[in-house]
């Protein structure tokens, strides 16, 4: 019964068996040997969950996947709550989640902060449009009466905008 527990892979379900085996039949050497084999492959099969699972958690770590990392440490913690490595994984796990949370919190502030600059500057572009438009009518309006004024007006509106090629051509053509 021992030996299909072993085969089944359930090491601790044949220790149990051969434990009570040996404590009946203190005698026989065999039963000692069978369950220190079993031990020994339970052992092995705990450190390879253990070191499988870090691996996995590793991984995860690494492609930036903290949580699922984390969870599969707590998990792994809960069923080998004494080794100490596990703990130290998640915790390592935990404050990389948090760098990655702060990490993203201060890039949705920048971009908050980028849009209401990209506003602003919208605006204060729409506003210089507007303010331009008017003294352009302004200086249209002028022309008929008084062409001298409306010139020096456009020079006004050239030092104040001096990018704006519509009062330079403006100014060249003698048209508003």
């Amino acid at each position: 019964e021992a030996g299909e527990l072993l085969r089944s892979g359930d090491s601790q379900g044949a220790i149990a068996i051969l434990a009570r085996l040996g404590a009946e039949y203190p005698d026989v050497s065999e039963i000692g040997q069978d369950r220190e084999a079993a031990v020994q492959q339970w052992e092995q099969q705990r450190r390879q969950a253990i070191a499988a699972g870090r691996q996995e958690a590793g991984e995860l770590l690494r492609s930036g996947d903290s949580q699922g990392a984390i969870a599969i440490l707590d998990r792994l913690g809960a069923e080998y709550p004494d080794v100490i490595e596990i703990n130290q994984d998640r915790e390592a796990a935990a404050q990389e989640w948090e760098r990655q949370r702060r990490e993203a919190e201060e890039q949705a502030r920048l971009q908050r902060e980028q849009a209401q600059r990209n506003l602003e500057l919208e605006r204060e572009q729409r506003e210089r449009e507007l303010a331009l438009r008017r003294e352009l009518e302004e200086a249209g309006g002028l022309l008929a009466e008084n062409p001298k004024e409306a010139v020096e007006l456009l020079e006004k509106v050239k030092l104040r905008y001096p990018d704006e090629s519509e009062v330079t051509l403006l100014l060249k053509s003698g048209y508003l």
